[in-house]
């Protein structure tokens, strides 16, 4: 049996008690420290999706979150389609658009948007898109989404 001694403010401090005596993780907590820290909702805006029943063919690729796979890839064999109406333009994916889910089995799961194709996206996802000054960059958003500490935080809400 091991017996050690631990030091509650030490523990308390960390963002992961498991490794609390490596230097790298006390620079980066002092670093975070000192940093400014937005929220989401200060630097983003989002957006609902559309509720319109899918088509086999049409003028613009509709995102479904079924079009989605498990990493955040679109599943391009299976891809629906809708007529373009003047409704849909505030709809339209630009690079660098990102989707989440947002409610079901599925809520969370997120998508990229670097695609060549005039797309448009479903009711169920929630368009995120970064203000010009936002100073963060769209592509990192995406892959923190992609990380325990991401779906940690989404277990806890959902």
């Amino acid at each position: 049996m091991e017996c050690f001694t631990v030091l509650s403010k030490e523990i308390e401090e960390r963002i992961d008690p498991h490794f609390y005596y490596r230097p790298t993780f006390r620079k980066i907590e002092n670093s975070l420290k000192k940093s400014i820290i937005k929220l989401l909702g200060n630097i983003a805006s989002f957006q609902y999706g559309l509720g319109e029943t899918a088509k086999k063919r049409g003028d613009v690729v509709y995102i479904r979150i079924t079009d989605i796979d498990e990493f955040g890839n679109l599943k391009k064999d299976s891809l629906a389609y809708l007529d373009f109406v003047p409704k849909y333009k505030n709809y339209i994916l630009g690079k660098g658009d990102v989707l989440v889910a947002r409610t079901g089995a599925t809520f969370g799961k997120s998508f990229y948007f670097d695609e060549n194709l005039k797309s448009v996206f479903a009711g169920y996802l929630i368009r995120i898109k970064l203000n010009n000054d936002a100073k963060l960059n769209s592509k990192y958003l995406f892959y923190f989404m992609q990380t325990t500490a991401y779906w940690l935080q989404e277990l806890c809400v959902n």
